[in-house]
């Protein structure tokens, strides 16, 4: 930690496996940033800070509590880790494919013969000048949505499946109405409607930093504005 440059770190959180699975552990970083205590209760932690444009900003930051952290770490109703997956990896790191020098460095074990070309792959979703629209908005709403939104994550009842595998249009949220957004829907009618992002519930709970009502519900406190803009410009050009 280096707190004469400004930085403060928060929490340090955790994921360790022993016989009986996979255990989450949230800890809170003290005011000297010298060491950080477990907190099973989680914590609310004023922060402030300057943006890049200079203006004051601050929010009150949220450290789960351990039960929450199933609420998105959650395969079939098994805890379990979330990370990059195969398809996130499948890119250039340098010279090489990242999924080939890892291989190489003995961080992976992929099957003999494995030709990335071949292989599942996603877009750059902030590469807007050689990537089509449509490729970047769904690598972003499966690295930010999908582990939740598939037929197997916490989300599977929502009938909402954000994956990348998903193309059937209701199933994305294509004219269909939530089945408990409650308030969260917005009093809006549909998870997308085409051509009109301002009418489509999937970007009012990205957009919104009220805990009853954004999405993630979790693990986020601030909207992310490049990634909002990267889907209104996604759903605006949907054809209805």
């Amino acid at each position: 930690a280096h707190p004469e440059r400004g930085r403060r770190i928060l929490e340090t959180r955790l994921l360790a496996k022993d016989e009986t699975g996979w255990k989450s552990w949230t800890y809170v970083w003290d005011d000297a940033q010298t060491d950080a205590f477990l907190e099973v209760a989680g914590a609310a932690l004023p922060t402030s800070w300057r943006g890049v444009s200079g203006k004051k900003q601050s929010l009150e930051y949220l450290v789960p509590n351990l039960n929450q952290c199933k609420g998105c770490h959650s395969f079939d109703g098994q805890f379990v880790p979330l990370g990059m997956t195969a398809r996130q990896l499948n890119r250039g790191e340098g010279p090489e494919n990242q999924l080939v020098k890892w291989t190489a460095n003995s961080w992976l074990d992929l099957p003999e013969n494995f030709q990335p070309a071949a292989a599942p792959r996603l877009a750059d979703y902030s590469d807007a000048q050689n990537t089509d629209l449509n490729a970047r908005a769904r690598a972003y709403l499966d690295g930010n949505c999908g582990h939740c939104h598939n037929a197997h994550g916490p989300a599977s009842t929502s009938g909402m499946f954000l994956d990348f595998a998903e193309n059937t249009p209701e199933r994305l949220g294509i004219g269909k109405p939530p089945v408990a957004a409650g308030r969260g829907s917005g009093n809006r009618r549909f998870g997308i409607v085409p051509g009109k992002p301002n009418e489509s519930i999937l970007l009012y709970r990205m957009e919104h930093d009220d805990p009853g009502i954004r999405m993630p519900e979790l693990g986020r406190q601030m909207a992310h504005r490049e990634g909002i803009e990267l889907i209104k410009n996604w759903i605006k050009n949907l054809k209805q």
